[in-house]
């Protein structure tokens, strides 16, 4: 099962999934961020072991392995993303994980990617559309038909407020001049992440649409009571889901 996290910067996002994956793996399910799942992947090569040894050969494969099944999505983001190369390499090489889980999904309880396409493609369309979620109705509802779609969605609500200081912790080392620049650059200021929580309100209409199961929590609250609850949500549908592999317990990868 692959879970993508959704909502705003600065919202929590990252910490509480690091939790959940932590209390998962005390149980004994094989939950590995990226890291982790390139080291399974690595362990298990498909055949011609010697060059899936090389690092670079098995990300060729599984971004290869991507675009052949996604094409049409990535020439949306191709699109979005104006040819920044940095955004689309972070682009594939989420598609390439994917594949990665896709390949290994027999060895996994669940993958989560905690900056997946729900993210990057809520940040490519608001820069697409100048920060104003109005310009962009109409690239939300193609982006949203050709996603790649996750099994699962974590979504952390937040205030703007309460995300806008988020950020500006994980900028603490930076003047606040440098932070402030830093803000305004690549969230749109505090217009582009209103602009955005708007956005994330109409990509999860479109979510609930599709029947993608959605664990909504509020961010910035007690850790431990949001893992305690994500993680009987995960484990409850992890418990009907087809490829659930059989692990045995305090198992690793």
């Amino acid at each position: 099962m692959r879970i993508e996290n959704f909502g705003l910067p600065g919202s929590g996002k990252s910490t509480i999934s690091s939790a959940v994956r932590s209390r998962l793996a005390d149980e004994g399910l094989v939950v590995p961020d990226p890291p982790a799942l390139d080291a399974l992947d690595a362990a298990n090569p498909p055949g011609h072991q010697r060059i899936w040894r090389e690092d670079k050969e098995r990300q060729s494969f599984h971004t290869a392995n991507y675009l052949k099944t996604h094409s049409a999505f990535h020439l949306i983001c191709n699109t979005l993303y104006s040819q920044k190369t940095r955004n689309l390499g972070l682009l594939l090489s989420v598609g390439a994980d994917m594949s990665r889980h896709q390949m290994n999904a027999a060895r996994l309880h669940s993958f989560w990617v905690d900056e997946g396409f729900l993210h990057l493609g809520a940040h490519a369309l608001m820069v697409a559309s100048s920060w104003d979620v109005a310009r962009c109705a109409l690239s939300i509802e193609h982006f949203m038909s050709a996603i790649p779609r996750p099994d699962a969605v974590l979504l952390v609500r937040t205030s703007v407020e309460v995300a806008t200081d988020g950020i500006f912790r994980r900028m603490s080392g930076k003047s606040l001049a440098q932070a402030e620049r830093r803000f305004r650059k690549a969230f749109g200021g505090e217009r582009g992440m209103t602009e955005r929580a708007a956005l994330i309100d109409q990509m999860t209409v479109y979510l609930r649409s599709m029947h993608i199961p959605i664990i909504e929590v509020q961010g910035h609250t007690d850790v431990d009571a949001l893992a305690t609850k994500i993680t009987a949500e995960v484990k409850r549908l992890q418990e009907g889901w087809p490829s659930r592999p059989e692990v045995k317990p305090n198992s690793s990868i």
